[in-house]
């Protein structure tokens, strides 16, 4: 077990996938297995998850700007966009500024576009895994933004480069 996990206690009814998250350094790799195991979890082990999981968990987890860069690694564009999405809904109930949610929920749901992903059904699908009071919250998001250019609305910029496989987003500044 490592520091940060200390306040963890091995109960029984904790899952090999948790308990193997737990007692790793956080790395992207293990970041994204442990979405990977969240998402095809039953909501008993997703539940255990999310009361043990605290924000210091995804430490480890690369730049959200460069979700689409396929050369980024690990996994593809579309686990890492739905890993950092998972991240952002069981962090919702941490946040001390809502507008830190909706900057990364927009950032997410800019590379869900730039991804060719449906951003409705990412956002729709992580609502379903998380539950209250995450689940609300996405689905308000996502739902706010149709028919909205989501890049414009939070000032957000891509561009395609060659080098990372995919785009880069970043924050324009204002005018």
């Amino acid at each position: 077990m490592t520091d940060a996990h200390s306040r963890i206690v091995r109960p029984e009814s904790v899952p090999d996938w948790v308990l193997r998250f737990v007692d790793s350094d956080a790395t992207p790799e293990s970041v994204l297995d442990v979405c990977c195991a969240f998402s095809s979890a039953p909501i008993e082990e997703r539940s255990v998850f999310q009361n043990l999981w605290r924000p210091v968990d995804f430490k480890a987890w690369p730049d959200p700007f460069r979700l689409t860069c396929a050369k980024d690694g690990p996994g593809t564009c579309a686990e890492r966009i739905r890993a950092k999405l998972i991240d952002a809904a069981l962090a919702l109930p941490f946040e001390r500024d809502p507008r830190d949610s909706l900057m990364a929920l927009a950032v997410i749901h800019a590379s869900c576009v730039l991804a060719r992903l449906h951003p409705d059904a990412e956002f729709a699908e992580v609502a379903r895994l998380v539950g209250s009071p995450g689940a609300d919250f996405l689905t308000k998001f996502a739902s706010s933004l149709s028919g909205d250019n989501v890049m414009e609305r939070f000032r957000l910029a891509a561009a395609e480069t060659p080098s990372c496989g995919g785009w880069v987003l970043s924050i324009r500044p204002p005018h």
